[in-house]
């Protein structure tokens, strides 16, 4: 009998040397000198099996919390790319102010990345609503970068592409310095002071043309 009980000790030991937790240990009853080996072997077999099943708890609440992780980065990056969306949609509104003219108005400062921005959405807004005129209203433009202030330029030529006919208002004066000061040449373009001003251009009627591109200071409303 001892040596059975032996045998089921070492078998019990070498389980759990493989990590095998399956198969408990019960302590055959008896009162001897292997009694208390063989209760502290079933023990020790328990308290591994509890250990076990906290550890795979403990595994899932980590693969659980990493899944939550992984969604909150992807709606996190979502959620900022749409508030980015709503940033450039907002510092460069495009409102229609009368039928075939719409407005633009430019905001604070203007980089690489959003005269990008502003370009698409003038140019989406121009075909979808086949305007006539573009009024570029840069009033609340504190600067323009000195690498990219032909950005101004730019986007009236690209809505002349379109049939478009592009009108620049509102540039205040260290705008217009910068501007100079980068040889930014702006004279093909009709610049006025006021939106107003542009608004007359806009819709001004005749029968020769309804509004006449000259060299600033030269423009002449043509009324009939």
């Amino acid at each position: 009998m001892s040596s059975e009980r032996i045998r089921a000790i070492l078998e019990c030991i070498d389980r759990l040397k493989r990590g095998d937790l399956a198969a408990p240990f019960h302590p055959s009853g008896a009162d001897d000198e292997l009694a208390e080996i063989e209760r502290a072997l079933s023990g020790l077999c328990v308290a591994m099996e509890i250990r076990e099943d906290l550890y795979q708890a403990a595994q899932q609440v980590a693969v659980n919390n990493s899944r939550r992780l992984d969604h909150l980065a992807t709606e996190l990056s979502r959620a900022n790319a749409i508030n980015q969306q709503t940033i450039q949609a907002l510092s460069s509104p495009i409102i229609q102010v009368a039928e075939g003219i719409i407005m633009m108005p430019v905001f604070g400062s203007i980089d690489k990345k959003r005269g990008e921005c502003m370009m698409a959405a003038l140019l989406d807004a121009v075909a979808n609503a086949q305007s006539k005129y573009v009024i570029i209203d840069l009033t609340g433009a504190v600067s323009v970068d000195p690498n990219l202030s032909n950005e101004i330029v730019k986007l009236v030529n690209a809505v002349r592409l379109l049939g478009a006919k592009g009108i620049v208002v509102g540039i205040q004066p260290d705008v217009a310095r910068r501007i100079v000061s980068n040889g930014i040449d702006l004279s093909r373009i009709p610049t006025l002071a006021t939106l107003r001003e542009a608004l007359d251009l806009c819709t001004a009627r005749s029968s020769a043309e309804a509004i006449e591109f000259a060299a600033p200071g030269q423009r002449k409303l043509q009324r009939g």
